[in-house]
């Protein structure tokens, strides 16, 4: 992949489901990434082996989500308000 452009291209869920096979086979010939669409909205990315890194964790994958995408916003708010959390389970101590 060094240095090289990397082609990208983009098809709808029901279509990937269907030729799932030829489009691995086209991501791995083609060095292809492909953008999984449903409803016109993108929700998954095929990619060629060699541009995840070895051992990686997906908090490593550079330009799934902008460093300003809401996403984190929402995780911010999840991790303030974790000690305003009451569990629903009953508790019975013994």
């Amino acid at each position: 992949m060094g240095g090289t452009a990397v082609k990208e291209d983009s098809v709808a869920l029901g279509q990937a489901k269907t030729h799932l096979s030829e489009l691995v086979d086209r991501v791995r010939r083609e060095a292809l990434v492909v953008t999984i669409t449903r409803h016109g909205r993108p929700v998954a990315r095929l990619v060629p082996l060699e541009m995840v890194p070895a051992g990686g964790h997906l908090a490593d994958a550079k330009g799934w989500l902008d460093d300003d995408d809401t996403f984190f916003d929402s995780l911010r708010g999840i991790v303030r308000d974790r000690s305003k959390h009451h569990p629903r389970a009953a508790r019975f101590d013994a």
